[in-house]
């Protein structure tokens, strides 16, 4: 097994602009004062934001924390 995700195109990553993040930054602000209730679930694209190593990011991450724990092992075994 070469990799973790054999499809490269489920390994690409995605950036926002700024102004484009900061619109969705303002819509969830607005969405968050407005509920009666608010659970967040986190995952992978906060704890890297974060530098918190994650499962699934591959070699050519841009990524600082480096490519994710399955694929080094995957590449290992």
């Amino acid at each position: 097994m070469d990799t973790a995700i054999k499809d490269t195109e489920d390994k690409k990553e995605y950036f926002d602009s700024p102004e484009v993040l900061n619109e969705k930054v303002e819509q969830l602000a607005q969405m968050i004062l407005c509920s009666n209730h608010f659970v967040a679930f986190t995952g992978a694209g906060l704890s890297t934001a974060a530098g918190i190593k994650d499962f699934r990011s591959p070699f050519n991450t841009v990524n600082p924390v480096g490519p994710g724990c399955w694929e080094i092992r995957a590449k290992n075994h």
